[in-house]
């Protein structure tokens, strides 16, 4: 699991470039976030009852990622998630990619990422405090 990790260190440079060059496209981070907060605080309560869409919430894709090894029983909690979270957020990276580029699609990508992880922790240590 660290080998292929390693293997992708010498990318590191060339990956910064693409994600300088793609910045300007981060005006549309509000969009991502937002429309991940309006899943979490709006859909996920009435997508939990029912039964086969309760497998995922936003946080499993990092809980459960490094049991994705354990085979098909590893991987189907991200289902859900895919489907009704990341599909509509998908086709905002596809416009963005046929518009302006990969750098611009890879950039907002990779910024909405470190802003669900941000948020996570965010919320991990004020339910501690609380």
């Amino acid at each position: 699991m660290f080998v292929p990790s390693l293997l992708l260190i010498k990318e590191t440079r060339s990956r910064l470039r693409d994600l300088k060059s793609g910045l300007c496209s981060l005006v549309f981070l509000p969009v991502t976030i937002g429309g991940l907060a309006a899943f979490v605080l709006l859909a996920v309560n009435a997508f939990s009852k029912m039964p086969i869409l309760n497998w995922s919430w936003l946080g499993y894709n990092i809980a459960l990622g490094p049991f994705a090894s354990t085979g098909v029983m590893g991987i189907l909690p991200f289902v859900p998630l895919l489907v009704y979270m990341l599909l509509p957020l998908g086709f905002l990276y596809q416009r963005i990619y046929f518009k302006r580029g990969l750098n611009h699609a890879y950039a907002l990508h990779f910024v909405t990422n470190l802003g669900v992880v941000g948020m996570a922790l965010g919320a991990f240590f004020l339910l501690q405090q609380g």
